[in-house]
């Protein structure tokens, strides 16, 4: 197996033009083209002096190529700002083939919890289309600071509860109204958990030896007296997704509408929509679903 000789290691600081001589004169056998989005969102970084010089260097082997960071160095170009980045010199060629090849740290891994914790706080920010923002979906004080609060202790109690998602009355979409219920003060944890343990019991279960058939979890008398407990628009909505109907916002037409619920895209967050107004005190008493609450969310997640 080959070995590097005289590899140097530094750490230099970068400015526009230096970057500029990096990629003029060692970026000259790159396979991997440039992504304006990902340099454009480094840059936004180190504008914003959030930028944290991480163990990853820029690596240029003994032939001249560059083998890895163009993006950090285009990102420094565009910022205009001065970077300081770990420099390697010397190395094989051949370790392009493993650069960026070993299996990544995901949030969780960052946070040290169950991957369900973040799925939590990802079906919110996805409910506000803000699961593609970077800067907060990399923000791992901002995952840690609501799964070490009372949105990671509450949804650890559902977990403890019942832990699996797949049926609507167990679904992420639930879940994340009865989460943004209890961080905006519109339900108490135990109030939340109360109504998350009822709806529970209207899961549907599959019947052994029969593909594709379900039966009701719990009995009729049961489901009838839990039903009578609810409020008009959560027994409402208990009627739709009994029914594997779910109500929709269209902000296109301005209307609700009813789509089929095993076949409705982002399922979750127009669940969440829907379930939300079934909570609120000031339209749960109501028979029709009206406009979703996004700012909601939002205030929940203290963005």
């Amino acid at each position: 197996m080959p070995k590097e000789k005289n590899l140097k290691v530094s750490i230099k600081k970068f400015d526009a033009e230096l970057a500029q001589h990096y990629l003029d004169t060692y970026n000259t056998n790159n396979y991997r083209k440039h992504n304006e989005n990902t340099s454009d969102h480094y840059a936004k970084l180190m504008r914003e002096d959030k930028w944290i010089t991480s163990a990853s260097p820029i690596a240029v082997s003994a032939t001249g190529v560059l083998i890895n960071g163009q993006h950090r160095l285009w990102a420094i170009i565009k910022s205009g700002v001065e970077v300081e980045l770990i420099v390697i010199e010397n190395a094989l060629d051949e370790s392009v083939y493993v650069v960026d090849t070993h299996k990544p740290r995901k949030m969780h891994d960052h946070c040290g919890c169950d991957a369900y914790l973040v799925t939590a706080v990802n079906v919110l920010l996805r409910a506000v289309g803000l699961h593609t923002d970077k800067m907060i979906t990399n923000d791992v004080d901002f995952f840690k600071s609501h799964i070490e609060g009372q949105l990671g202790k509450f949804v650890k109690k559902m977990h403890n509860i019942y832990g699996t998602t797949s049926d609507p009355f167990t679904s992420w979409g639930v879940r994340g109204a009865l989460i943004v219920a209890v961080l905006n003060g519109e339900l108490t944890q135990k109030g939340a958990l109360d109504l998350f343990e009822k709806l529970i019991q209207f899961r549907k279960t599959k019947v052994k030896g029969v593909k594709n058939i379900k039966r009701n979890f719990a009995a009729s008398s049961t489901r009838a007296a839990i039903q009578s407990q609810l409020n008009p628009l959560m027994s409402t909505l208990v009627d739709y997704l009994d029914d594997d109907k779910l109500p929709v916002w269209s902000g296109v037409e301005d209307v609700w509408r009813v789509d089929d619920y095993s076949t409705s895209r982002d399922k979750a967050q127009r669940l969440m929509y829907a379930m939300g107004q079934a909570i609120n005190r000031d339209t749960k008493d109501d028979t029709k679903f009206a406009k979703p609450m996004q700012v909601s969310v939002r205030q929940a997640l203290g963005i």
